[in-house]
C-alpha cells in the first residue's frame, strides 16, 4: 500500500486544494474539509491501483484531479440550485392569499417544507439500510422504480414482503407515508 503521507501525496493534494478555494463558491475555510475529501478519496480508490496496469503516482493524480473535479461540479450545482436565489428579504410579494406581505413572511413555510423533505429522506434511508440484505435489495429496487415509474407496484413482489417493508416503516413512524 503506498504511504498517504508521502510528499508527493500531501503536495498534490495542498495544490489541488488551493486551487480549489479560489473558486467561486468556496472560501479559505473550506480548505481542510477539500483536504480530508482528496485524501478520504484517495484511500479508497488505492486499493483499486494494479501496478501491472500503470505507475502509482499517474493513478494518483488522476485519482485526485477527478475527485476535486466532482467536488467542484457539486458545490456549482448547489449554487445553480434555485432555491439559493438571492433576494432582499424585505421585498414586496404576494402570498397565497393574495395578499401584499414582506417576502420574510413567507420564507418559514418554504424552509420548513424543505427541511421537513430533507429529513424525510434520511429517515427512509436509515430504515432502509437497517433491512436484512434481500429485503434492502428488494426495496430499494422498488423505490428506484418508482421514482422512475410512479405508476405501480414491483412486479414479483410477494405480499409478504410488502407486509415486512410496510412493517419496518411503521416501526420507524414513517407509516403516514405508507399509500394502501
Amino acid at each position: 500500500m503506498y504511504d498517504l503521507h508521502a510528499p508527493y501525496v500531501t503536495s498534490l493534494i495542498n495544490l489541488k486544494a488551493s486551487q480549489i478555494i479560489r473558486r467561486p463558491g468556496f472560501s479559505r475555510s473550506d480548505r481542510e474539509d477539500i483536504e480530508q475529501t482528496l485524501l478520504m478519496d484517495l484511500h479508497q480508490r488505492l486499493r483499486n491501483f494494479n501496478p501491472n496496469k500503470g505507475d502509482i503516482k499517474r493513478f494518483i493524480w488522476h485519482t485526485i484531479e477527478r475527485c476535486a473535479a466532482s467536488i467542484v461540479r457539486h458545490r456549482d450545482a448547489q449554487m445553480r440550485d434555485p432555491r439559493r436565489e438571492e433576494c432582499s428579504l424585505n421585498e414586496v410579494v404576494r402570498d397565497d392569499d393574495e395578499r401584499e406581505v414582506f417576502r420574510s413572511e413567507t420564507q418559514p413555510e418554504i424552509a420548513k417544507d424543505t427541511t421537513r423533505q430533507a429529513q424525510l429522506a434520511i429517515d427512509i434511508r436509515i430504515v432502509i439500510n437497517q433491512l436484512p440484505g434481500e429485503l434492502r435489495d428488494v426495496c430499494q429496487r422498488w423505490l428506484d422504480r418508482l421514482t422512475t415509474n410512479p405508476s405501480g407496484r414491483q412486479p414479483n413482489v410477494s405480499e409478504q414482503i410488502v407486509e415486512q417493508l410496510c412493517k419496518a416503516f411503521k416501526d420507524a413512524g414513517l407509516d403516514e407515508y405508507l399509500s394502501g
